[in-house]
């Protein structure tokens, strides 16, 4: 029994302390444990049906499907059963220590608030031996009962310190989960802005390798803040184990928000930096195209200017094979 118990313990919230707390969270159990009651009619049916179904073909394959069909019902329903009405009676024990702690605080209140207003009353003391005698005496019993009552309200006093230590420590930790959370998402509003904003991947090389560069910058600052996201995860799923019903779903909607915008973030960083490779390559290969042809229109001009002029009209065209002719005379004279 203490085995499950410790299993409830760890997979179910049991509040402490607080009787309004736990009286909550028994009238949420309640209605678990009436839909359960109001299946049992269901269970109790495939039981009769199973029964019948195992007598009327008794020794056939039938009936032995049926009859263990029948057992992991059976196992499956009192597993069912057993653990919302262990986790009642844990409620039940918690709220009996809650209204007796309340009970008995209340009672040591009063005594020390009567006990306050004999200590603090301005009685004359006895002036003559038998009356300062008496007066002596009977605050010695007064003094007596303060005495016996100490370990009490020593007792009483560290169960609410520790109590008071518990609720700071929550604080605190409540705090600075909230810190954290809106310092990353304040980042991580920022990051998407910049992601989004970002220029379309030029082919321009210079332009390029500059977008390529910064985007590493940006991927390098999504890294640093890495160990910020798991430590708030951390801390988030910390605080769900120990927080009231209603500050745990808050707790797990501001999880689910921030971890999908920063998986959005990281799959579009991955997008940004496919798209500025892509980018890189063509601008590159359209620059190598651009300096081949560069370099054959260079040497066309080239052979252009050394090229001997053709002239255009028929007559000159007549007269440049002669002229040519001539040249070699021209140069032997």
């Amino acid at each position: 029994m203490d085995t499950e118990k410790d299993e409830i313990l760890g997979a179910w919230a049991i509040p402490f302390g607080d009787s309004k707390t736990i009286e909550l969270e028994m009238a949420r159990h309640k209605v678990l444990l009436n839909d359960l009651a109001a299946n049992q009619n269901s269970v109790d049916i495939l039981n009769e049906a199973g029964h019948g179904i195992m007598e009327a073909g008794a020794g056939t394959e039938d009936a032995s499907t049926t009859h263990a069909l029948l057992l992991d019902l059976e196992q499956k329903w009192e597993s069912c059963c057993k653990r919302p009405n262990l986790k009642q009676s844990l409620l039940e024990e918690r709220l009996k220590e809650a209204e007796s702690f309340q009970d008995e605080i209340q009672d040591k209140l009063n005594w020390l608030s009567e006990m306050d207003q004999h200590l603090i009353a301005s009685k004359p003391v006895g002036g003559l031996p038998q009356s300062a005698k008496d007066q002596l005496h009977n605050f010695m019993d007064l003094f007596g009962e303060i005495e016996a009552n100490k370990p009490v309200i020593e007792s009483i006093l560290k169960r609410a310190n520790d109590r008071k230590i518990k609720l700071e420590i929550a604080v605190r930790d409540a705090v600075e989960f909230y810190d954290t959370l809106q310092s990353f998402t304040l980042w991580l509003g920022n990051a998407e802005k910049s992601l989004s904003g970002a220029k379309a991947p030029s082919r321009i090389m210079d332009v390029v390798l500059q977008q390529i560069e910064e985007h590493k910058a940006f991927q390098d600052d999504i890294g640093d803040h890495l160990p910020a996201q798991n430590a708030l995860d951390k801390k988030g799923t910390t605080l769900k184990y120990f927080s009231q019903k209603q500050d745990v779903a808050q707790i797990k909607n501001l999880l689910a928000s921030v971890q999908q915008r920063w998986d959005k973030l990281i799959s579009a960083s991955a997008d940004r930096q496919r798209s500025l490779n892509s980018a890189h390559m063509e601008g590159k290969e359209f620059s190598r195209h651009y300096a081949d042809m560069l370099e054959w229109l260079d040497g066309a001009e080239q052979s252009l200017d050394h090229s001997v002029a053709v002239p255009s009209d028929a007559e000159k065209i007549r007269a440049h094979p002669a002229q040519a002719q001539g040249l070699p005379e021209a140069a032997d004279g």
